[in-house]
């Protein structure tokens, strides 16, 4: 574009030499050629100083347009940065309601965690119990139970339906609640889902109160 008014621009001061070169030498002598040449010599040095600023400034709008695209690209890729990063924080920390001093879980049950502390990414669903991994990585969980003696409980952490870790504990005096914890680090999909069951165990009082939780978070992120 630059270019194009460029060039029409010279040819409107070429034009405009041209013509006054005519009229100036209507007013000359057709046999005295010495004020012809220098006219045109003048004139032929006045386009190339035309030519030298224009393709100064040819030059001039080249390069802001392409520092402005470069910033502009800049700008974009920052921001795309900032929004990946922030769709990649996933943890949470949820805990069985702290007004409960303790529930009756039997057989096979998900452990329904319903306070929740934090939820990023909104993976954890409290009215199912089950984590769905919203970003595909590397997560770690950790989950707490304490229960009420006498007996033995035994919880373990499921992914899609099987079992990833396991905790057990086991007391016989109901003055001392006896807790058990694990730890497990796993490589998710997005979709896949984690959660927390009672299994084996003759112990069926769970206690709330912050004494049993569950809890997740993305350590590192596939990447495409």
């Amino acid at each position: 574009m630059a270019s194009c008014s460029s060039r029409h621009l010279l040819i409107a001061v070429a034009c405009l030499l041209a013509s006054s070169g005519y009229s100036a030498m209507k007013s000359e002598r057709s046999d005295d050629p010495e004020p012809l040449q220098t006219l045109v010599m003048t004139q032929a040095h006045t386009i190339q100083q035309l030519q030298a600023k224009l393709a100064a400034m040819e030059t001039k709008f080249e390069n802001e347009l392409t520092a402005l695209r470069n910033a502009q690209a800049q700008k974009t890729s920052h921001l795309e940065a900032r929004l990946t990063k922030q769709e990649t924080k996933v943890a949470f920390n949820v805990r069985l309601d702290s007004s409960s001093v303790g529930r009756e879980f039997t057989g096979t049950e998900t452990l329904l965690f319903d306070a929740v502390d934090l939820n990023l990414g909104n993976g954890y669903d409290k009215h199912t119990g089950i984590f769905t991994a919203p970003v595909a990585g590397v997560y770690e969980f950790t989950f707490k139970i304490t229960h009420t003696p006498p007996g033995a409980l035994h919880v373990e952490l499921v992914k899609n339906g099987g079992e990833v870790a396991e905790a057990e504990g086991s007391g016989d005096d109901p003055k001392y609640p006896d807790r058990a914890s694990s730890t497990v680090v796993l490589q998710l999909k997005v979709g896949d889902k984690v959660w927390v069951r009672r299994m084996e165990g003759d112990s069926t009082h769970i206690q709330g109160a912050f004494r049993t939780s569950f809890a997740g978070i993305l350590v590192t992120p596939d990447h495409p």
